[in-house]
């Protein structure tokens, strides 16, 4: 098992070595969506236009689906991505084999702490509320300041749901966020009490 029970898989490749992990991961998992950080823009979208990204400029990408993320970063161009695989099924596996007669370590539910994030949209924005869509297929939106973006949403979608795995302190017992991940997109009137 990795130091961290969410971890499937990590690791240390260079550029030229992403796109099969990338392929890998996707597999075929219908519901896949990705957030990537360039150097000179931030893009989003679907499956299709995945391989795209990866290029020269990309400093992050994030790949995610209901239940497991890939995360590549690095902090400078040139140099190699760190990268891991979160998945929930593995954390599970995890922390029920675990050697130890402390129950509430063997629950999968206490490594997980679920939030939500509220997204900057203005809804009187007309490209919004006519559900008006860039290239990739994600929707046009902007912030209440007047800034643009797009984000594989769909129309209504107002919350980024997001992942915080916890690690407990073996001492003290204090839990603390070791690792983030994105879960997806829904309506804030759909989602139960974070």
């Amino acid at each position: 098992m990795n130091k961290w029970p969410w971890i499937k898989e990590s690791g240390e490749v260079a550029l030229d070595q992403c796109p099969p992990i990338v392929d890998r991961f996707a597999g075929e998992e219908a519901e896949l969506r990705y957030l990537a950080f360039h150097s000179d823009r931030f893009s989003a979208g679907f499956r299709d236009t995945l391989s795209a990204e990866l290029t020269e400029t990309l400093l992050e990408l994030r790949v995610f689906s209901p239940k497991a993320e890939l995360r590549l970063i690095r902090t400078s161009l040139g140099e190699s991505f760190q990268y891991r695989i979160a998945d929930d099924d593995v954390l599970k596996k995890n922390v029920e084999s675990l050697e130890t007669s402390d129950l509430f370590l063997k629950d999968a539910s206490n490594y997980v702490l679920k939030s939500r994030q509220v997204l900057d949209i203005n809804d009187k924005y007309p490209p919004f509320w006519k559900g008006e869509k860039d290239a990739k297929g994600c929707l046009l939106l902007c912030t209440t300041g007047g800034g643009h973006y797009a984000l594989p949403i769909q129309p209504g979608d107002d919350v980024a749901v997001v992942e915080n795995y916890l690690k407990y302190d073996e001492k003290t017992g204090v839990a603390g966020v070791a690792d983030t991940r994105l879960v997806g997109f829904e309506k804030w009137k759909e989602a139960d009490p974070a």
